[in-house]
């Protein structure tokens, strides 16, 4: 329902998100009270954006033709089918600097863990950060960081504007000169430069200092200020020695990559989030590196070394996920690294991860462990639907974007080991001594895997 514009498409003119505990609900009221803009409400917006978390068919994104303006948390979900059906709509950016975001959404989600706005969108919040029974410093500000950075890759900047809420609300900005007030930038943004705010209206008073200050030289776009939402827990670390890391998806072929390097000579670790399964190495190096890597992901390591004598120390190749989010800081302290992305069709692979996932058990029946490590990979420790683990899937092999290809191999492992290509696309990659015409010419390692036909899960 509600007014089209001549694309067909509704009429809304902007839609504000950013990462939960941005801000974005004052951008909300700001676009309701302040620009008198017919909006979604923050509840209404969240009901619509978590039904479609759940429907069984692909969801539809036009449930908010009948407003101008979308303001939520949960936007940040489906940000990009949001921007997609409606095409001509600006889109606000609230940002906020990551140690102020950090301290101030675990006071916020201790305090509201039982209250009823915030249970709404609890699975919104397990989607983008994972568990959140207790706050986890270096995983949460790295989920922070990458949001931004995905986002920001996808939008242009005359279609976007960044607001950092936070700053803009502290004392005196709103009632200062229009031409240092980012709230009138904000209005003529959304509105155009006749633009005029309601007398009526004033900014939320939020009583934080934050390091992102807004001026006029920094209107048009707060880019520069973005490495403050990069996470301050980077440490500097020495070069470590890891040569290999996998970062496909469970049932996309772990078993049958860590098999193929077992044989040419890799120390491996594969399956080390689960304690009923061989982390696949003998020295006690090795077998050190899944409790390590259950204490970062757990918040127990706040600032984890990924070089030499770290995490990864005593393997010389890691497999499965969640690898994929140490990828970056893999990738600069192991100068030697190579990654590899394991894919599979899209619709196989989810029918044998929904299999997988049922021998897992949901929500209660799994180990605390097992909880942790599905929020944090695939969104929710219960079943998801086929559309959720699809967008789960594409979000997944979108992070190997910025991975030099000299140091990247995409392997299809069903159709390259079907054509007797796997091993010739690993050699060209690792470029072994070991790697000779007659192991390129032999069949792939195939491990039996009851929920899948794919050689290895």
């Amino acid at each position: 329902g509600g007014s089209t514009d001549a694309g067909g498409r509704g009429s809304v003119q902007v839609i504000a998100l950013g990462f939960p505990g941005s801000g974005v609900e004052h951008l909300n009221a700001f676009f309701a009270e302040g620009l008198g803009l017919k909006t979604a409400g923050l509840d209404e917006t969240c009901a619509q954006l978590r039904n479609a978390m759940q429907m069984p068919v692909v969801p539809e994104f036009n449930k908010f033709d009948r407003f101008e303006a979308i303001a939520d948390e949960s936007v940040a979900v489906f940000y990009s089918e949001l921007i997609a059906t409606y095409p001509n709509a600006k889109v606000v950016v609230a940002v906020r600097d990551i140690d102020d975001w950090y301290d101030d959404f675990v006071q916020s989600a201790a305090a509201r863990v039982k209250d009823p706005h915030f249970l709404l969108r609890l699975p919104m919040y397990e989607y983008l950060l994972g568990s959140i029974d207790a706050p986890v410093e270096y995983v949460w500000k790295k989920r922070y960081a990458l949001f931004y950075e995905r986002l920001l890759g996808v939008l242009s900047r005359e279609r976007r504007k960044l607001m950092p809420v936070y700053s803009a609300a502290r004392a005196g900005l709103g009632t200062s000169p229009a031409a240092k007030d980012p709230w009138h930038w904000l209005a003529v943004f959304v509105r155009g430069e006749t633009a005029s705010i309601d007398s009526a209206w004033s900014p939320p008073q939020l009583g934080r200092q934050t390091h992102l200050r807004p001026v006029a030289a920094e209107v048009a776009d707060a880019l520069s200020k973005l490495h403050l939402l990069r996470s301050s827990a980077a440490t500097s670390m020495p070069n470590g020695h890891l040569k290999v890391i996998g970062v496909g998806l469970d049932e996309t072929g772990s078993d049958a990559l860590a098999t193929a390097l077992k044989r040419l000579g890799y120390t491996v670790v594969n399956h080390w989030y689960d304690k009923s399964r061989s982390p696949a190495c003998t020295t006690a190096q090795c077998k050190s590196i899944p409790a390590q890597l259950v204490s970062t992901i757990s918040g127990i390591a706040t600032r984890p070394n990924f070089g030499l004598g770290g995490v990864f120390h005593g393997a010389d190749a890691v497999i499965g996920p969640p690898a994929d989010l140490f990828l970056q800081e893999a990738l600069a302290s192991n100068p030697d690294l190579k990654v590899i992305l394991m894919v599979r069709h899209l619709g196989d692979w989810s029918s044998s991860l929904k299999c997988k996932m049922r021998s897992w058990g949901t929500g209660r029946r799994q180990t605390a462990q097992q909880s942790l490590f599905h929020k944090l990979v695939y969104g929710s420790d219960q079943l998801p639907s086929d559309y959720m683990l699809h967008k789960r899937y594409l979000e997944h092999a979108d992070l190997v974007r910025s991975v030099p290809a000299d140091r990247l191999l995409v392997l299809d492992i069903a159709n390259a080991a079907a054509n007797g290509d796997a091993w010739r696309q690993l050699c060209t990659l690792l470029r072994l001594s070991r790697c000779s015409s007659q192991l390129i010419s032999s069949h792939f390692p195939r491990v039996s895997n009851p929920c899948s036909s794919v050689p290895g899960r």
